[in-house]
């Protein structure tokens, strides 16, 4: 599974702008958005993967904080090619394409 990436040498905090970078280039999108995983869903999508934060509003912060707390509990086989949806206290996954 991809590290999350710092801003400046080990050690130091990823900040949400170099995490999206990242995600970008790895195909996994992170997304607080509904209609993406919707989309993905309709077209019979296998990709990209998708992390979707749900219920609260989240911080950049808390954002960075419960991803790092998913990818270290999760493999790289976890993550490609499915849906996470991610709330304060639980993580569930379906793989992609889903309802195919």
């Amino acid at each position: 599974m991809p590290s999350m990436p710092s801003s400046s040498g080990s050690g130091a905090k990823p900040t949400l702008p170099s995490w999206r970078a990242r995600s970008r280039r790895d195909g996994t999108v992170i997304t607080v958005e509904l209609d993406y995983p919707r989309l993905l869903t309709l077209a019979q999508a296998t990709e990209p993967s998708v992390i979707l934060f749900r219920e609260g509003d989240w911080s950049d912060a808390a954002v960075i904080g419960r991803m790092g707390e998913v990818l270290a509990a999760l493999t790289e086989a976890d993550v490609t090619g499915s849906i996470l949806v991610v709330d304060h206290f639980r993580v569930r996954r379906r793989r992609l394409p889903i309802g195919g």
